[in-house]
């Protein structure tokens, strides 16, 4: 169910940004698929299946057809295809399951992003991160992920956080991790 409370970002001090948000199914799908797909050959690994099925169904079309070249299994590639066309379904169903199953998924968040680090509320759990223990950030067209480990991270969704509050983020998080922080330019391409 999505909280339909309007999220905020906010100032809580001069050098501080702090966003409140409830994150939906949706974005914790978008979250994990951002941070999956910004390790090193991860676009490569996404279309490697589709293109190994594709290549072998043109060699059994030009071979003499499915019968002659998998003797009766012809039905293991289209359904290992449908199985590939599902993940994204079958992600945000599992995501959907885990949230109703922990309280801490499915509540309010608020992130502080502070010169002092990170500080992540949720409604089962307080933690902070100084600067020292955050691994990098990235800025993708949907949210800012800090990571604090070299596969996990927070996210902060763009639509919890105010326009006019997202180059204060960009500037406290490019200030504070430097080259570890992959941020779009300010004209908001996509970096």
């Amino acid at each position: 169910m999505r909280d339909e409370r309007p999220d905020r970002g906010t100032a809580a001090d001069a050098g501080a940004v702090t966003v409140s948000f409830v994150p939906t199914t949706e974005d914790v799908y978008r979250a994990t698929r951002d941070i999956r797909l910004g390790k090193p050959f991860a676009r490569a690994a996404e279309i490697a299946f589709p293109f190994l099925i594709g290549i072998n169904l043109l060699m059994v079309v030009s071979d003499g057809g499915w019968r002659a070249a998998f003797r009766g299994y012809a039905w293991v590639f289209p359904l290992a295809l449908a199985a590939w066309a599902l993940r994204p379904w079958a992600a945000r169903w599992q995501i959907a399951r885990h949230r109703r199953r922990n309280a801490m998924l499915g509540g309010p968040h608020t992130i502080t992003i502070s010169p002092a680090g990170v500080r992540v509320e949720a409604p089962t759990m307080t933690l902070e991160h100084p600067w020292s223990g955050i691994v990098r950030a990235r800025e993708t067209r949907e949210q800012f992920l800090i990571y604090y480990t070299a596969d996990s991270a927070y996210f902060i969704p763009r639509r919890a956080l105010r326009e006019r509050y997202e180059a204060p983020l960009r500037s406290l998080l490019a200030r504070s991790l430097g080259g570890r922080a992959r941020l779009q330019p300010t004209n908001g391409t996509a970096r």
